[in-house]
């Protein structure tokens, strides 16, 4: 599966100039400089690949692309100040709603019907919003030990993050039978998520 997407992606992601990036290049949040990751593990910039298939900037995208021999990801990060403030939820949910739709619909449309032969062999979707838990306020390994010892989490933050945001992204999927999971990552654990799910740099010829 992968070295079939690979190989037919590799025009498109190899031409100059190269949107073979590494992780911490596609986690640039633009509004406030800074980077949410500092991980060189390379993947497909997608929101440039979603152009360089054609699309208009009207076609929403996640920010990375990346590919095991075992599934497909898509990653969009999200700095963790969206989450602190009750009025910016709405459009928080929207728009990750977006791309997750709008995402699934690019690699169904523009890889997958042009690498498989059969709809069944399309392989099942992992997507991950890698929150920027510094921005918000949360102390990840302190939550990890909190939730231990009781079972929940205290950080209000993280109780709305996964009680109220998570649950509407889940229901806003259009097709959930696309995805093997839409769940979210922490930017301070993202190398540790990277190693347990056996994400390495990609590579294009």
């Amino acid at each position: 599966m992968k070295n079939e997407i690979v190989s037919f992606l590799t025009p498109k992601v190899t031409q100059p100039p190269s949107i073979n990036e590494s992780f911490k290049d596609c986690s640039y949040d633009q509004d406030n400089d800074r980077y949410l990751v500092k991980s060189t593990v390379t993947a497909i910039n997608f929101d440039k690949l979603t152009k360089r298939l054609g699309h208009s900037q009207n076609r929403k995208s996640a920010d990375a692309l990346t590919i095991t021999d075992e599934n497909i990801f898509l990653i969009e990060f999200k700095n963790g100040n969206q989450v602190k403030g009750e009025h910016k939820i709405p459009k928080l949910v929207t728009g990750v709603s977006g791309k997750i739709n709008d995402s699934d619909l690019t690699l169904f449309e523009d890889v997958f019907e042009n690498v498989f032969e059969e709809e069944n062999q399309y392989p099942k979707i992992k997507f991950y919003v890698v929150v920027d838990s510094v921005a918000m306020g949360a102390d990840v390994y302190a939550l990890q030990l909190s939730q231990l010892s009781t079972g929940q989490s205290t950080n209000p933050y993280e109780q709305r993050l996964f009680n109220q945001i998570l649950p509407n992204w889940k229901s806003n999927c259009q097709h959930p039978q696309h995805f093997d999971e839409i769940d979210i990552w922490y930017s301070e654990l993202f190398d540790t998520y990277l190693s347990i799910n056996k994400i390495k740099s990609l590579f294009f010829a």
